[in-house]
């Protein structure tokens, strides 16, 4: 919320914007398509420090209530978000997950598949049952 109130105020002060712009600004991120695009983003950073599992598991509270009080189809929205967060475990990419384990174990990806896609269907698993609970 500080970082937000700063950067409107950065906004307004430095390019000498009125208040319908400012205005306009601060209702679009109450929209929840903004909040859903920055849990994803907040997940992203997240998936530096700790495993996909644990950050469905911290970000549960939070989406669970978006997706309630917007009526988006849970379903769908957890096999996306998972699938955003394991994509790092999959992905060669220099300095993301996939590519420190290909590095690290002298696997070839091929092998990373069939280690990680078990491990991406218990994800899934885990958090669709966090629903049912």
């Amino acid at each position: 919320v500080v970082y937000f109130i700063t950067l409107v105020s950065f906004f307004h002060i430095y390019t000498q914007s009125n208040n319908e712009i400012v205005n306009y600004i601060t209702l679009s991120f109450s929209e929840v398509f903004y909040i859903l695009i920055i849990i994803y983003i907040i997940a992203f950073i997240m998936s530096e420090l700790i495993d996909p599992l644990g950050i469905i598991l911290i970000m549960f509270p939070i989406y669970n209530i978006l997706l309630q009080c917007n009526n988006i189809n849970k379903y769908i929205f957890i096999i996306s978000f998972s699938l955003f967060i394991a994509s790092g475990l999959f992905n060669d990419i220099s300095e993301l997950m996939g590519n420190r384990i290909i590095n690290r174990f002298n696997i070839s990806k091929v092998e990373l598949y069939e280690i990680l896609f078990p491990t991406y269907i218990f994800i899934c698993i885990i958090s669709l049952g966090l629903y049912f609970i």
